[in-house]
């Protein structure tokens, strides 16, 4: 079995846009743009259900649906079968492009649907080398809110399977899971000198868009905050604890420049 290594989503982190990225990634193109349910993978993508018949297309111009009412990105998601904690719909791709030893981060959007399957809570299982090493948050199948799920790890190989599945927590009868937008980044660990994360944190976090930031040492420190491709979204010059920001839901990354120190932290907007 590979080994892989992962690296803590706690850990000071920095992104950089890269060429590593999934064919296909929101999950637009299709093999049949007429049926509303293929039961086939997405183009660019394979089976990698171990119960069901596989992933169903959610196009919404096609398919009526009240959960979720709108896609992640674009206007088509996949549709999967949660079956038991076992056994679940999902689909897998390779991709190329891995600097061995480099962390990357890969990250999806995922919530319920009432597209077939069942009513059960449901788990996303994340895999790498048909190794389960991330699980999503617990979420309803009657959850129409789209979340998103972040895993960050040390490459291994050039080439990766990376390959998603729809589980339930419990036997709980089956559940219906949506997921959509998937993004692999490339990090780096931030040189923090003495800082730690003990001295530096973000608080609350997961945040609405208030937040303090603790442990600054020097007035006037650069704040700048990046979204997961590494557009900058937002910046200023941190003269108080307390930020205020409006930016749509998701995974942030917060870089403080504060006198000869640089250090970067994953910041959650819900």
């Amino acid at each position: 079995m590979k080994k892989l290594t992962a690296i803590f989503t706690t850990a000071l982190i920095t992104v950089y846009c890269s060429g590593q990225a999934f064919t296909n990634s929101s999950l637009e193109a299709w093999s049949s743009s007429t049926v509303c349910e293929t039961n086939l993978p997405p183009d660019g993508w394979s089976n990698y259900s171990n119960v069901g018949l596989g992933p169903d297309e959610g196009n919404l111009s096609l398919c009526p649906t009240t959960i979720p009412p709108v896609s992640a990105d674009g206007n088509i998601y996949a549709r999967c079968l949660a079956g038991n904690p076992n056994t679940g719909e999902g689909m897998y791709q390779n991709v190329s492009g891995f600097t061995v030893g480099g962390t990357y981060a890969i990250i999806y959007s995922y919530s319920g649907t009432n597209r077939w399957g069942g009513s059960g809570d449901c788990v996303w299982h994340l895999f790498i080398d048909d190794v389960d090493v991330n699980q999503s948050a617990v979420f309803s199948s009657l959850d129409p809110v789209w979340k998103t799920n972040n895993y960050v790890f040390m490459a291994t190989l050039p080439t990766h399977k990376i390959g998603v599945r729809a589980y339930t927590p419990t036997y709980n009868g089956g559940g219906s899971a949506a997921i959509d937008h998937f993004i692999v980044a490339r990090t780096e660990p931030t040189n923090i000198g003495d800082y730690s994360a003990s001295t530096f944190s973000i608080y609350p976090n997961p945040s609405t868009g208030s937040f303090k930031v603790n442990g600054i040492r020097h007035s006037n420190s650069n704040l700048e905050i990046f979204n997961i491709v590494g557009e900058k979204v937002y910046a200023c010059i941190l003269k108080e604890e307390n930020v205020e920001m409006n930016v749509p839901a998701g995974v942030y990354f917060v870089k403080v420049r504060d006198g000869e120190k640089v250090f970067t932290q994953k910041l959650v907007i819900e």
